[in-house]
């Protein structure tokens, strides 16, 4: 599934929705905010757009586009970006 930071794609697409999930940046709290502890931000991240493509099949998208990182407090972030259907 494709992860974009674009707003838009070179072809037709339709909307499905808002797709987001909360992670630790660099965590030092097992379970916080709904999810396993990881040991580095890269696999926290990783971990972040695993759970957003899965999130995004689940309302039938082929790509979620305008992916973006919010800092809520600490180091809690919510990754978050619009699931879209190729082929509009």
């Amino acid at each position: 599934m494709l992860l974009t930071t674009t707003d838009t794609l070179p072809q037709p697409f339709t909307v499905l929705g808002l797709v987001e999930v909360g992670f630790v940046a660099n965590p030092v709290h097992k379970q916080v905010f709904r999810m396993r502890s990881e040991t580095s931000t890269e696999e926290s991240m990783e971990w972040a757009q695993n759970a957003l493509r899965e999130r995004a099949a689940k309302l039938g998208a082929d790509a979620v586009i305008g992916l973006r990182v919010q800092s809520l407090f600490g180091n809690n972030c919510m990754l978050m970006g619009t699931a879209v259907k190729l082929g509009g």
